[in-house]
């Protein structure tokens, strides 16, 4: 049994842009995947129906039909359903562009809390956004540590290590994200990205929405539509 499964062919990978003919596809808001519908270059006969991270240029999952009518109902019933949950959705694919636009435009301006201030802050966009306020705590950043502050899924806890405006709502933002969009992919997907506009928007009053938009598409980083943006 062992040498038959070591000899055992290897499924085809697929190439998005050198094996596949794209006949449709659909991008998921929220995570940036894409749903495709594609023929196999070369190949009359095999039709490829996959979910694609907006990273991915590979194909490793997919359905193989012989029959573009079996693949169109295929791509039509995945499309009704959010993407699957897997590694390659949720791999954080845009966070490096996320933080260095946050770093340029979003910290430039930034205002110190207290600790009290704080947790009035995370109960009030809480209730505006009518989610249970997330668990809250502050621990002084230790000499040169890195990490501003978490957003801890699991526990729907926020932990702070440094006490600005912007980094707290960067972790309410991942809160909202979740709970409100339903994002169970990317930290740093589309989605987030939304939000974290909206709520600079309505809590940071001194930022313009548009010209955020603007300088967040200019380094490529992908924005969820202003339909998905949550609101109060």
């Amino acid at each position: 049994m062992a040498q038959k499964s070591q000899n055992r062919r290897k499924r085809k990978t697929f190439h998005l842009d050198k094996d596949l003919d794209i006949l449709d596809d659909f991008r998921h808001d929220v995570s940036g995947a894409r749903l495709i519908i594609a023929r196999a270059q070369g190949d009359q006969t095999r039709f490829v129906v996959a979910w694609v991270a907006a990273w991915q240029k590979t194909i490793f999952t997919y359905n193989l039909r012989k029959d573009r009518r079996e693949a169109e109902k295929i791509f039509r019933k995945l499309r009704k359903n959010p993407p699957p949950v897997t590694p390659s959705l949720q791999r954080d694919w845009q966070q490096n562009k996320v933080y260095a636009w946050e770093e340029a435009i979003l910290d430039k301006r930034g205002t110190n809390l207290t600790t009290e201030q704080m947790e009035r802050v995370v109960r009030r966009i809480s209730k505006d956004f009518n989610i249970a306020a997330p668990d809250f705590g502050y621990k002084k950043p230790r000499s040169n540590q890195q990490t501003i502050g978490t957003y801890d899924t699991e526990e729907h806890q926020i932990l702070m290590n440094y006490k600005k405006l912007n980094y707290l709502i960067h972790e309410l933002a991942h809160a909202i994200d979740m709970k409100v969009n339903g994002n169970k992919w990317a930290g740093h997907g589309p989605g987030f990205v939304r939000t974290l506009i909206h709520l600079a928007d309505k809590y940071q009053y001194w930022h313009c929405p548009d010209e955020l938009e603007k300088e967040a598409r200019k380094v490529g980083i992908q924005i969820a539509s202003d339909k998905k943006a949550p609101k109060p």
